[in-house]
């Protein structure tokens, strides 16, 4: 899950499957539904926290899309540069017609980490303009 993007059918089952543990039927019997799969879905304080699978998949996405935005020295960062990143940075490229479904996936992870990226000034030493 934490490198390669899921397709939304494989959510949709992982989800599925979960629900079914929870609410599936015994002896033919259906189970009591106590509460609603999205309270369940709420962090701790009134449900499980059960996690959405394309939700937890992006991001994990995003958290290998940070580990090769800040670790530019890595074996795998320098492959990836190499051949995706020749002319312009990891945060302006897009995917191509034909890369890699890790790059791909990288990508997705990417727009999730986009949202959320912001860059501190402190004291402005490291700043050119």
């Amino acid at each position: 899950m934490s490198c390669f993007l899921l397709p939304q059918s494989l959510c949709d089952e992982l989800t599925e499957t979960m629900r079914k543990f929870w609410w599936g039927e015994r002896n033919s019997k259906n189970k009591i539904h106590w509460m609603n799969w999205e309270l369940l879905c709420k962090p701790k304080q009134g449900g499980l926290e059960f996690r959405d699978p394309k939700a937890f998949n992006l991001a994990l996405l995003a958290k290998q899309a940070w580990r090769v935005l800040t670790k530019l020295n890595s074996l795998l960062n320098q492959v990836l540069f190499g051949k995706y990143c020749r002319n312009n940075t990891f945060l302006q490229s897009k995917p191509r017609s034909k890369c890699s479904w890790g790059w791909r996936s990288l990508m997705a992870g990417k727009e999730v980490l986009l949202k959320g990226l912001f860059m501190q000034v402190g004291n402005g030493e490291d700043i050119n303009f």
